[in-house]
């Protein structure tokens, strides 16, 4: 049987991450490892995790290091032929773990695949879901790219890993997926095995104008420096410059910084014009107006 290692990294969600272990205690499917990386926690984390006494479960402290680090830590100790890096504000449906093996098993072939996952903020809404059996085009679009449903093989995740610099803390998981593309097929599979928990404290609702900007710069210098990217999809570019551009300019205008939207949005626009044609766009001009 095919054993996966389930990798969370943690900080200061004592109470939110118990919800996201207890999750994984009620799998279909057991085989498998939950690797919890404690990314420097100053809460009772430590304390909420041993309480569990359960041996399924790996329990690491490190410094504080932002998540890239943290999920490279984990795969380090990790000892499953395939890698989960999730969340540790959201929850694996019982399937997850279970579908996952299933998939592995009848499909030797594949080194990444995903499944689909579905928002929850007290009533369940399903994401867009693609309707391509892979979904390589997409992510260098930006336009799927949950890290709580992809699944990778160990060897392969090992020659590419996160890239840990903190300015790019938030879209860590799309560098690396760009970086592999051109390389790796990521496979797609329609059923939902996990929820994104949507509430105030969740990292990517907060704006700042600065560190977006910085992880913007920081992306672009990551996958302008790898050669798997380069080598297959440089002509990509200037979509992932002007997703990230629109992406500033709509977490702007949620925060009602209006001029300041305007100004990332037109840089956007002007970095490649079919980013207007986008639902991002119809966002931001909603919110604009209104």
């Amino acid at each position: 049987m095919t054993f996966v290692s389930v990798i969370i990294p943690t900080y200061n969600r004592a109470d939110i991450v118990k919800k996201t272990i207890d999750s994984f205690l009620h799998q279909s499917n057991l085989h498998f490892e939950l690797i919890i990386v404690d990314d420097g926690s100053t809460d009772h984390t430590k304390e909420v995790v041993e309480s569990y006494g359960s041996d399924r479960i790996k329990y690491f402290h490190i410094n504080n290091s932002e998540r890239g680090a943290a999920r490279n830590f984990g795969a380090s100790k990790a000892i499953g032929r395939f890698l989960n890096f999730f969340d540790s504000d959201d929850i694996a449906l019982p399937n997850h773990i279970e579908l996952a093996i299933q998939t592995m098993e009848k499909n030797p072939q594949m080194e990444a695949f995903q499944f689909h996952v579905a928002e929850n903020n007290g009533t369940i809404k399903e994401i867009h879901c693609p309707n391509e059996e892979k979904v390589n085009k997409l992510i260098l679009t930006g336009r799927y790219c949950f890290t709580n449903g992809v699944f990778i093989k160990k060897e392969v995740f090992l020659k590419y890993r996160y890239n840990e610099s903190r300015s790019l803390s938030g879209t860590e998981d799309w560098d690396l997926y760009l970086r592999m593309v051109g390389e790796v097929d990521f496979w797609f599979f329609p059923q939902v095995t996990s929820h994104l928990i949507q509430h105030d404290g969740r990292s990517v609702l907060q704006f700042n104008e600065k560190a977006l900007v910085s992880r913007y710069e920081t992306l672009i210098q990551s996958i302008s420096s790898s050669e798997s990217f380069m080598n297959k999809n440089a002509a990509y570019l200037k979509v992932i410059k002007s997703r990230m551009l629109s992406y500033i300019a709509l977490h702007a205008v949620l925060e009602k910084h209006k001029k300041v939207s305007i100004k990332y949005f037109r840089k956007a626009i002007k970095t490649r014009f079919s980013e207007i044609f986008t639902r991002r766009t119809l966002a931001i001009i909603k919110r604009l107006i209104f």
